[in-house]
């Protein structure tokens, strides 16, 4: 949940995708890569179309004024 709130919702998920996909048995490095980022972006547009619901973009992408 740390990392979610630090790096946000795109690359935590291609990132826990891949890792799930490998240690699931997928062989590919070229083929769950793919995958994770279709996945992640099919959900994200669902999020953000269908349902009108914000993922969290992460702190470190926020940017502040100073």
């Amino acid at each position: 949940m740390y990392m979610l709130s630090l790096i946000g919702y795109l690359p935590t998920t291609v990132v826990f995708l891949i890792g799930m996909m490998r240690l699931m048995g997928m062989r590919s490095w070229v083929r769950a890569p793919i995958i994770a980022v279709a996945v992640t972006a099919f959900l994200y547009l669902v999020f953000l179309y269908a349902l009108q619901i914000p993922l969290p973009d992460g702190s470190l992408f926020e940017t502040g004024e100073f």
